[in-house]
């Protein structure tokens, strides 16, 4: 910039100063004066010029009261208004109300945290907390909360809006930097130098949730005789995952915050309770099991532990599966009865699950090799509740460290029951039905739900398409209305605001009623726009699909499927391929992964067949859940939720509810390029499975 610019920049700022400071300087305080529900007002007549905060200042109120006791007041003042400013501001002897005279009310901003407004005001979070009776809602932004008067800062200095934030953004307090280890998450640091993660956030601008390696940040000094700190619940978080990042039990973080349910509401702030100088591990027998793997020279958490860990032990597992030996016999298929068959395959056919069984096995054979001493019970239970309560009544099953199956929905709740009872923990390889998990806090259920695909795909939307037009289509309006309006539902509550020149937050097409005539006078010629299709109805998507398509060189479309269409035959793919088509799916596999190939290449060695999606997933069932045995040992829930795996065909990131089991949460996107499908999700780095030096033979 050249210097005479600058000076005419500064000349300027200067003026503006000066216009601000005499407008403020020329406001003439009001002698009207009236009595509202007891407390003295000021009423103050807006004259021409007046903005709201030059009123609060010459009255030496804070702004946040001037609008607690005016409200729906906003900036746009009009000439003549009338204000009501509290006559029982600091000093003044005119106070009649003995609740308020000791604070101030203060509107909550965005973003807002009590450790910042600890800051801002010089008050101790534990204050502002005792105040308002424990915040038992949290902050929320736009309420107005108190704040103790005690040790207010001079409410006669300037303050004007503009420079709110930038003063709210700068570091407060003493901090040391620390260098971050790879993967290092912020979660762990706060626990570790017991202060809250958003102190961390308020001296690190912009930084990431898990740290790079060697990554330099800065860590706030705190009082080491504090026994929790403070957590403000960012959007989407839930009560389970703030457990696992703070490497808490959910039933301490609720005990610590009796108020909360399970739905966390954003803004809303919890105690997190932390540990002593001894590591506090959810269950007896993990701390007794751990005891031997932590070091005594350093404080571990929960997670570095179980990475260390390696257990030595001679397990039993229980495969129960439907294999209809009487049908082989026989010569007889069973026919599709998907109404029997627990969200399983569409087609129930022996060899279906016989290839399950093969990939086991293979899985089973590899890990020996790495150290595993296992021996497998295959039982063959089939949807007969007679024969499966004749199973648990035999006395081996009790002996049993880990259950896979049965299929069955019937089946499976005998022997989940069963199975709850005596804590052996059980893993249904097919359902969706999160039922299942509930009040039984041993099972593992697979396959992501509805509301998990729905969550990721606005999650999806808001990273990869914010400044896309967003339609969703039907084919008529009364098909598939329940989980269509379970999409809306998600997309009202979590899908980010389309910026202008964008127009609402997305479209409707209900293609039996208007054909593509939304998406012609709805669709951006400069933006993409993305076409959420909720349908399998084979003969509706193949037509839209083609009017699409003949749109494509007039509008940028992407179009994004549900998971059975990759189960539709006879679809174009030379019409998904031009439209960028994307589908979720709970399964997906590689086909150029050298781990693919190596399991293809033993599997045709082993059995001179083809592997169909019954053996990866039998395969990549036995690897995750036979290793975490193999390193944790049969109580490997306290260290499953750190444990991750690349899988050949499923992902898992797994979640335990409160009061039950486990659930998958990961769906695979994935997108068609040159008519064949990759996966454009974040793949998972696997915990390497290899005894830890320092453990010795033991």
């Amino acid at each position: 910039m050249r210097p005479y610019l600058i000076l005419i920049v500064l000349l300027f700022l200067s003026l503006h100063s000066f216009n601000v400071a005499y407008s403020q300087e020329s406001i003439m305080r009001s002698n009207i004066t009236e009595s509202i529900d007891g407390k003295d007002f000021y009423i103050h007549e807006v004259k021409k010029g007046q903005t709201l905060y030059a009123i609060a200042r010459a009255y030496h109120v804070k702004l946040d009261e001037v609008q607690y006791y005016n409200q729906g007041l906003t900036h746009d003042l009009e000439i003549g208004q009338k204000v009501k400013i509290p006559a029982f501001a600091p000093g003044s002897e005119k106070s009649t109300d003995a609740n308020n005279s000791g604070y101030i009310m203060h509107k909550v901003r965005p973003q807002a945290t009590l450790y910042s407004l600890s800051k801002e005001f010089e008050v101790s979070v534990d204050e502002i907390m005792d105040a308002n009776g424990g915040l038992p809602e949290g902050l929320k932004e736009g309420t107005f909360i108190k704040i103790p008067r005690s040790q207010i800062i001079d409410t006669s200095e300037p303050e004007l809006e503009v420079f709110y934030q930038e003063k709210q953004d700068e570091p407060q307090g003493s901090y040391f930097e620390y260098q971050a280890r790879e993967k290092e998450s912020l979660y762990a640091l706060a626990i570790k130098y017991r202060v809250s993660i958003d102190s961390i956030y308020l001296l690190n601008p912009g930084v990431d949730e898990n740290l790079k390696n060697e990554q330099i940040i800065k860590i706030p000094i705190s009082d080491h005789d504090v026994q929790y700190i403070i957590h403000t619940v960012r959007k989407r978080q839930t009560l389970s995952r703030l457990a696992r990042k703070y490497d808490l039990e959910i039933e301490n973080l609720k005990a610590s915050n009796p108020y909360i349910s399970r739905h966390l509401m954003e803004g809303q702030v919890l105690r997190i309770p932390l540990p002593g100088q001894e590591i506090v591990i959810g269950t007896e027998y993990l701390a007794d099991t751990l005891s031997r793997y932590i070091r005594t020279d350093t404080l571990e958490s929960k997670q570095e532990i179980c990475d260390n860990m390696w257990e030595v032990g001679n397990y039993k597992i229980a495969l129960l599966l439907p294999f209809y030996f009487s049908e082989l016999d026989s010569g007889e298929l069973p026919g599709n009865d998907e109404s029997n068959v627990q969200e399983g395959p569409e087609f129930i056919k022996p060899f279906t699950f016989i290839q399950f069984y093969e990939g086991f096995m293979l899985a089973v054979d590899s890990l020996k090799k790495l150290g595993l001493n296992a021996e497998v019970f295959v039982f063959n239970i089939e949807d007969d509740i007679s024969k499966t309560k004749e199973l648990i009544r035999k006395p081996e099953l009790k002996q049993m460290d880990l259950i896979i199956g049965p299929a069955y929905s019937s089946s499976f709740t005998i022997v989940s029951n069963f199975a709850k009872e005596h804590h052996i923990h059980i893993v249904n390889p097919f359902t969706t039905r999160s039922e299942i998990i509930y009040n039984n806090p041993y099972v593992f259920k697979l396959t992501p739900t509805l509301d998990q695909e729905l969550f990721q795909l606005v999650q999806y939307l808001n990273q990869k398409h914010s400044r896309s037009q967003i339609f969703i289509a039907k084919h008529n309006p009364y098909r598939d209305e329940v989980d269509f309006n379970l999409l809306r539902s998600y997309l009202n509550k979590d899908l980010d605001s389309r910026p202008a020149p964008l127009t609402d937050l997305y479209h409707e097409i209900i293609y039996s009623r208007d054909s593509v005539y939304t998406f012609l006078h709805k669709a951006s010629v400069d933006h993409e726009n993305v076409v959420i299709t909720f349908s399998d109805d084979k003969v509706f998507i193949l037509d839209f699909m083609r009017k699409l398509n003949e749109l494509r060189d007039t509008f940028p479309i992407t179009v994004i499927g549900i998971p059975e269409w990759k189960k539709i035959e006879f679809l174009e793919l030379e019409h998904l391929n031009n439209l960028n088509a994307q589908i979720l799916s709970d399964t997906y596999i590689d086909y150029n992964s050298r781990w693919v190939k190596q399991f293809i290449s033993k599997f045709r060695q082993s059995y001179q067949t083809e592997p169909l999606d019954y053996a990866y997933r039998g395969f990549d069932i036995a690897w995750y859940f036979l290793s975490a045995l193999m390193k944790f040992g049969p109580h490997f829930n306290d260290c499953i939720l750190y444990y991750d795996q690349r899988l050949l065909q499923l992902s898992l990131n797994l979640e335990k509810i409160p009061d039950g089991g486990y659930e998958n949460q990961h769906w695979y996107m994935l997108r068609l390029r040159n008519y064949k499908y990759k996966s454009i999700s974040q793949s998972i780095e696997g915990v390497e499975l290899k005894k830890p030096s320092w453990i010795g033979d033991r």
